[in-house]
This record gives structure tokens, sequence and C-alpha cells, in this order.
């Protein structure tokens, strides 16, 4: 809080004297401490501090990003940031609101990509075009390209009564492949994640496939040495349910529950919320295994 205080204390200085170089220059030094920030933030054992501190981590990307709108970190991180504490703090059920973060996350990924091919910022490209523009992409853009998919992930899930919006899932599915090519272990096997939600969650008309689900997540849980008790509550939530295995849907949740919140020190924060969320849920099992 010091930090992003003398941050602004700083930019509100240089920016009363007009000096565009030097916004630039505080800006730019203040990228390393943001990262440290972020950090930070996801070892918090204190799902209330953090939450507080987020938002005003978020607030303070905006404002820097008002001054050096084209700044490729700071979007990715605001994409990132935004996309998280849509994930870490609304229920599903809170949609409206979800939602609303989701987009902003979505933007803020979109532009970050823009600055690779324009295309990336535009809504009405073709699909034809957008796949194109994927060959712009480079290996360190793994972090803003998984960002904006899951952003976009979740625009769209909150968004299931507006045909557009899931008309646009194919461009996710681009973006999270073309991870999954480069490093399918990047933020703790997060693609592998995603396809055993996706999978598990679509009708098998359309495309799901328990099997296929079950393969990512356990891919996943060997990857991440079964420590990222986040993807575990999305296994419970999701193949678990659709597949009315009540013993594993225990299993999961009661796996959670016992694991040490700080067994993944840098996922600390999730790894508390999904612990959180595992014994509510838990509660719930009479009633969702009726």
């Amino acid at each position: 809080m010091k930090l992003s205080t003398a941050i602004i204390y700083a930019l509100t200085a240089i920016t009363l004297t007009g000096c565009s170089v030097g916004r630039a220059l505080v800006i730019k030094s203040a990228r390393p401490f943001l990262d440290d920030s972020m950090t930070a933030l996801l070892r918090e054992s204190d799902p209330e501090i953090a939450r507080a501190a987020m938002a005003t981590e978020l607030k303070l990307l905006e404002g820097l990003l008002l001054s050096t709108p084209n700044d490729y970190k700071l979007l990715t991180m605001a994409a990132q940031g935004f996309t998280g504490y849509a994930m870490l703090y609304y229920d599903p059920m809170e949609q409206e609101k979800a939602q609303s973060l989701y987009y902003r996350g979505l933007m803020y990924g979109n532009r970050a990509l823009s600055l690779r091919n324009a295309v990336f910022g535009q809504t009405e490209s073709r699909f034809e075009e957008f796949e194109s523009a994927m060959e712009s992409l480079r290996n360190e853009d793994i972090g803003a390209v998984y960002w904006t998919a899951v952003a976009w992930g979740g625009w769209i899930n909150t968004s299931r009564t507006n045909p557009m919006a899931i008309a646009e899932f194919p461009r996710v599915r681009l973006l999270m492949d073309w991870v999954i090519d480069r490093d399918e272990t990047y933020f703790y096997s997060g693609a592998n994640w995603f396809y055993g939600v996706y999978y598990s969650t679509l009708p098998p008309i359309v495309g799901g496939d328990v099997e296929k689900s079950r393969t990512y997540f356990e891919k996943a849980i060997v990857q991440t040495k079964g420590e990222f008790l986040w993807g575990k509550l999305y296994y419970a939530q999701t193949y678990a349910l659709q597949t009315i295995n009540r013993p594993l849907f225990e299993r999961l949740l009661k796996d959670i529950i016992e694991a040490k919140s700080d067994g993944l020190s840098e996922a600390t924060l999730l790894n508390q919320i999904a612990k959180q969320r595992a014994k509510e849920l838990l509660t719930q099992t009479d009633e969702l295994f009726f």
C-alpha cells in the first residue's frame, strides 16, 4: 500500500509539470514493484486482506494505463488482475458482477495482443483473420494469451443467454491451444484445467466428452503434484457433478480441505479460497446428489 501511494504521488507531481517523458520513466520503474506486489498478493493467506489490496492494485494499474495506454506489460497485468478478481471473489450466481469484471479483463488482454497484431483489437474480424493473426504471437506472449483466453471464457460463461458471445468460443480455443502448444504447465497447468472444465460442462451433442475431461484433470493434477487446490475444486464442481460421482466429489473436497493451503506458497491465496469453497460445497453434498 505504501508503494502504491508513493507511485501515485510521483505520477501526480510529474503530471502537474506536464512531463510525459518523466511519467513514462516513473511507470517503467514501477513495473518490477507491481510484479512483486502481484506475487505478494498470491502468497497472501487472508482472502479479505488480499481482496482489499487487489482492488487498490487494479485501480493503480488503470491509472498508470491512462498515462501509457500501450504499455504491454501493464495491459497484461490488468487482464490477469481483473480476471483473477472475478474468479476469486464472485460466485457464478453473481453473474452480472463477474461478467463485468471478465469483460474488463478481456478488453485489456485484447489491447495487449493488438500490439502484436491489430486484428486482436477488432471486434468484427472474421475467424480466418483471427486465426491468421495467431502467427504474430511470440513465446513471451504466453501470459497475455492465457489471461485473455481465461477472461474470454469467463465472460462467455456468464453470458450464456447471448448467442453472439457463445459464437466466439472457437477463438478462445485457438488461444488455449496456442498456450498448450507452447507450455501446457503455464500457470499451474491452467490450460489443462480449462479443458477439463470445458469437456465436462458441454453437452455431448456439441462436443462434450467426460472421458476427455477426466484425462485433462488427471494430467493437471500430476503436473501440479496435487498441490494446486483451485484446480481440484474445478474437478469436483464440474466432472464429479456431471458424472454423478459422489465418492470422487467427496474425496476431492476432503483432499482440498485437509491439504496445506501454503503447500504451493506462490498460490496460497487461490488455495485458501479453494479450501473455503470446498467446505461450503461439502455441506451441500446431499442436495447435489439427491
